[in-house]
């Protein structure tokens, strides 16, 4: 039964003999391998659904012409190797030579790659270098210098200081945000053992990568050291999850030490309490709760993370926080690991001590047909709405989360849906819908087996 959702990928690299093997891989349709290497072209062939010992992949060596090849070196002529380089939004690590290779040619509007006519390399430590193509496209003659060497130099800015409380007592565990980031290109990014493509910030590649906004935490003497920076100004983002007190400061120039900064003007402190029910007015014991925080100079980008601590419910569902800084504005209610969630706004609460949060309890069903119409199609939930609902399926131990899924002709895997879901659909490949199955899930069943 699905209590949490994971995210799982599967990876090698080949031995000397070009072997590689994947691991307890998922048989799961549609998927692919995927293999790769410089100097060669991406390529990919169907994944099995039953174990293989003899796949093959083959390689075809990279067309210079579409391709553009360099290398990143440091200032006394050694390789970087792991240097990030983009073309435009299109980024690739250099090699242990410092040899890197990207997509050149037209953009190909399926995979995104390629069309780029700016060039930049970032690594952790050194500031960023940026070339720009010579001929309205890169891979014209004369686009670039020959051979193609990228020169990493001076070193990444650094603004360092210490944060204390109006007391001057230091204050730990506070977060350090520098705002006005440059954006840089889509990075690989790991989340647990699977990893994304995700758009990063320059700062974040420069400070090493290990957050994506190249914040950092105060220590235990209130001291924080902001690495990553371009040389100019920033100004930081301070946020104390246990106050939720918000603090952005005027422009610190990149490279400066010694910055002290307070927290503690926020304002009185305020307690916020209240109870977590689910739809039919019951207490929910173990829900995890926050508060979310808000700050009229930030844009809606830099708030999406100022949430507090959780607190779980007691056994009659109720919450309490003490010493919370006024700009708080919401509280956040979740269980079974983010899978079912609701938010209430504190203006809209008749007092700060008797806020109430309905939660929609999780659901457990199966669905099993052999119904032939029903071949080929999708299938998902909606509300009594009509409000399409994202629901999870487990696929062996692996789970995903989406508002439709792809139906196999007899049974999936244990669904996890909320409880609002009042309708099982099912379209064709046309997007027109081939049955509705009314439902009435309940939270106190275990698994539910839906026959449409």
């Amino acid at each position: 039964m699905l209590g949490t959702s994971a995210l799982r990928s599967w990876g090698a690299r080949t031995d000397r003999d070009g072997r590689f093997a994947l691991e307890e891989a998922p048989a799961i349709e549609n998927s692919a391998v995927w293999a790769s290497a410089t100097g060669y072209q991406r390529t990919r062939i169907d994944a099995p659904l039953a174990t293989a010992r003899t796949l093959e992949l083959v390689l075809a060596a990279s067309d210079p012409s579409s391709h553009l090849q360099g290398r990143v070196v440091d200032a006394q002529g050694a390789p970087v190797v792991g240097a990030y380089v983009a073309l435009d939004r299109q980024a690739g690590l250099t090699d242990r030579l410092g040899r890197f290779e990207l997509p050149a040619g037209p953009r190909d509007e399926r995979t995104g790659e390629g069309g780029g006519t700016r060039l930049r390399v970032a690594k952790q430590g050194f500031l960023p270098v940026t070339l720009e193509s010579r001929k309205p496209t890169s891979t014209e003659p004369g686009a670039w210098p020959e051979p193609l060497v990228v020169v990493l130099g001076d070193p990444a800015r650094t603004i360092e200081g210490v944060l204390v409380d109006a007391d001057g007592k230091p204050v730990a565990g506070a977060r350090v945000t520098p705002l006005g980031r440059s954006p840089f290109a889509d990075v690989l990014t790991a989340f647990g053992a699977q990893s994304f493509a995700l758009s990063t910030d320059m700062e974040a590649v420069l400070a090493g990568g290990a957050d994506r906004r190249a914040s950092v935490v105060s220590g235990a003497d209130g001291e924080f050291h902001v690495a990553g920076l371009l040389a100019h100004d920033y100004r930081l983002r301070v946020f104390d999850p246990r106050s939720l007190e918000v603090l952005v400061t005027e422009p610190i120039p990149a490279g400066r030490r010694g910055v002290r900064l307070v927290l503690g003007a926020a304002g009185k402190p305020m307690r916020v309490a209240g109870t977590v029910v689910d739809l039919r007015g019951r207490p929910i014991a173990g829900v995890a709760v926050q508060l979310l925080a808000t700050h009229a100079e930030l844009p809606p980008e830099e708030t999406w993370d100022l949430a507090s601590k959780s607190l779980k419910t007691d056994a009659e569902g109720r919450f309490v926080f003490v010493d919370i800084a006024p700009n708080a504005a919401r509280v956040r209610a979740s269980m079974n690991g983010d899978l079912v969630s609701a938010e209430s706004a504190l203006a809209d609460a008749p007092d700060l001590e008797h806020v109430r949060i309905e939660l929609a309890r999780p659901c457990h069903a199966r669905i099993e047909s052999k119904t032939p119409e029903l071949a080929g199609s999708s299938f998902g939930f909606v509300d009594a709405r009509g409000e399409p609902l994202t629901f999870y399926v487990e696929l062996g131990d692996v789970s995903a989360g989406a508002a439709r899924f792809s139906w196999n002709g007899e049974t999936s895997g244990v669904l996890t849906v909320s409880e609002t879901a009042r309708a099982l659909l099912f379209f064709g490949a046309d997007e027109k819908e081939l049955l509705r199955l009314p439902i009435d899930l309940s939270p106190d069943r275990e698994v539910e087996v839906l026959r449409p």
